[in-house]
């Protein structure tokens, strides 16, 4: 069974999220950027606050993690789902992204080492 791996908060200023969960809720923060922000908590599954530039038309985004990202994509559009972004590298040594749009609309996120 794969497992959630990581999710991401949608925002328009992430300095100012970033620093309104860290009071909130004790998470801590490290930027990437100027467009991103990585949290880590104590207990649970870390995150991420992504800038969009427009307010955010989803809520929180999910990233599942398997072994291999293509033939994930591939069965999924199999299954009638759409692939929003091919498999990408994220850099640094984090792996690698994709994410597709679920035949009901729920967009999801997958996450592979390699």
């Amino acid at each position: 069974m794969q497992k959630l791996v990581y999710w991401e908060i949608p925002s328009q200023d992430v300095n100012k999220d970033a620093a309104f969960f860290a009071e909130l809720f004790g998470w801590r923060t490290e930027p990437s950027g100027e467009a991103y922000v990585s949290f880590h908590v104590d207990e649970g599954l870390g995150g991420g606050i992504q800038k969009v530039e427009s307010p955010p038309d989803h809520g929180i985004s999910v990233y599942i993690g398997v072994e291999d990202i293509p033939p994930t994509l591939a069965k999924a559009e199999a299954l009638g789902a759409e692939t929003l972004h091919p498999k990408t590298d994220i850099g640094e040594g984090w792996g690698y992204w994709a994410d597709f749009r679920a035949p009901g609309g729920a967009r999801i996120g997958l996450h592979a080492k390699r």
